[in-house]
């Protein structure tokens, strides 16, 4: 994709020699070089966000998980493990597809912690 956006942009900058002056750092080449740029920066900036932001919600499960085990008070402990179950349903929807129920499983596991209890 960036090749064909960089062939059309030099395609449609091409203008006949009569027009362009001996000048460097005419008006046609200062706006083709920040067209350049414009292009370019804002397409590695797409990438990089699209890189570093496909595990995060796998990442934020995985830190939600480990606070609710040292948290000792029982609502926080619920909370974060609530929160870590929506962020990895939010993984598992995003890059496989997949679904669960997190109401469901969080219910179960908080039942069975009762049981042990008891």
């Amino acid at each position: 994709m960036l090749i064909v956006i960089t062939a059309l942009f030099y395609s449609v900058t091409q203008v006949p020699s009569i027009f362009i002056k001996s000048a460097p750092f005419d008006d046609l080449y200062l706006i083709q070089v920040t067209l350049g740029l414009s292009i370019y920066s804002i397409v590695g900036y797409l990438l990089l966000i699209r890189y570093f932001n496909r595990d995060f919600q796998f990442i934020m499960a995985q830190k939600c998980m480990i606070e609710a085990k040292t948290k000792g008070d029982q609502t926080e402990k619920i909370s974060f493990l609530i929160n870590g179950l929506s962020s990895y349903n939010k993984y598992l929807k995003r890059n496989f597809d997949l679904q669960f129920d997190e109401a469901k499983v969080a219910s179960k596991i908080i039942l069975s912690s009762r049981g042990k209890k008891r």
